[in-house]
């Protein structure tokens, strides 16, 4: 067996010359012919050119997974960067949202301070001129009016309750139709 070594194959030129079996039969045993040692070599050539054939298969299987690591690298690169750049819009947006926020949130405290100075400075004096006025004095009144209405509605409805055989006439603070429609000067 004669053999010769590439860069990086191994392989066999020349087997053997096998012995030749002159029949036309194709049923013939042509393994009869072969010696001893040549059936061998036979196999083992047969095995050395499956290795070299599993080799190259392997090469090639390896140069494809390595092409498929470097696209699914870029593809995952290309996606980082889309992810990247949407999130750095959405935060530029977000600062901007925050900064409008801000000035608007000072120009609003700011109103705030001018108008509690506003207040400080007439607030007493208005109020001191409202209670003053005649419609300050009637508010009053007629909160004391009511408040006397409604604590003899609740006086009555005690007094009935406890004595049930007292029957009272009338009611004055009862609303008479004539005193409906009179109209009363408030100022």
């Amino acid at each position: 067996m004669e053999d010769r070594a590439g860069v990086d194959k191994y392989f066999a030129s020349i087997v053997t010359q096998l012995k030749f079996v002159d029949s036309k039969d194709p049923l013939v045993s042509r393994w009869s012919a072969i010696s001893g040692s040549s059936q061998g070599l036979h196999f083992i050539c047969a095995l050395i050119d499956r290795v070299h054939i599993v080799g190259r298969l392997i090469r090639s299987q390896h140069e494809k997974i390595l092409t498929l690591r470097a696209t699914n690298e870029e593809l995952k690169l290309g996606a980082n960067q889309e992810l990247l750049t949407a999130t750095e819009h959405r935060a530029k947006e977000w600062k901007d949202e925050v900064k409008k926020s801000q000035t608007e949130l000072e120009s609003l405290r700011n109103q705030w301070r001018e108008l509690e100075q506003e207040v400080g400075a007439e607030g007493s004096k208005v109020v001191t001129a409202y209670k003053a006025s005649r419609g300050f004095e009637l508010g009053l009144e007629k909160m004391g009016r009511v408040n006397y209405e409604f604590g003899y509605r609740v006086a009555l409805e005690q007094l009935r309750g406890k004595h049930l055989e007292i029957a009272i006439e009338q009611d004055p603070i009862a609303e008479c139709p004539d005193d409906a429609n009179v109209e009363m000067d408030l100022n």
